[in-house]
């Protein structure tokens, strides 16, 4: 089991639970960090804040760590940022059937963001990444 933590140095980190070993850290937000919520179903991460974003994050690579003798990933950089027509997020939810993240944002403005489009853009994200590494070392 792993918990999910944001810091207030504006980052995210991934523990491992009972340990409490740390897997990895996100990427750096800009500013502090509101809300933090796992996908369902999922490996996907969503933190958002003062960043009027809501960032996601693949974290396969640290819950898949063959042994906790492997040194911890590096920096995880954010896969997919949603926007939120320049509003601060207060807090992240998401439906109880896992089809919907919401976001509540300033102005009392709730924003709606389909899942399955979200796991969309996060597949094509890792195959460009994937093709710039076989570019890299063809």
């Amino acid at each position: 089991a792993v918990v999910l933590a944001g810091w207030d140095d504006n980052f995210l980190r991934v523990f491992a639970v009972p340990s409490g070993e740390k897997l990895g850290v996100t990427s750096r937000l800009r500013r502090p960090i509101a809300s933090v919520f796992w996908l369902r179903g999922s490996e996907l991460c969503a933190a958002a804040g003062g960043d009027q974003k809501v960032l996601l994050w693949n974290l396969e690579g640290l819950l898949t760590r063959r042994s906790h003798t492997e040194p911890p990933a590096k920096v995880v950089e954010a896969a997919v940022e949603l926007e939120t027509g320049g509003r601060a997020v207060h807090s992240l939810a998401c439906s109880s059937d896992g089809r919907y993240l919401f976001a509540l944002l300033s102005e009392q403005v709730i924003r709606m963001f389909e899942v399955h489009a979200i796991l969309a853009a996060v597949d094509a994200f890792s195959d460009e990444e994937e093709e710039e590494e076989l570019e890299e070392h063809g």
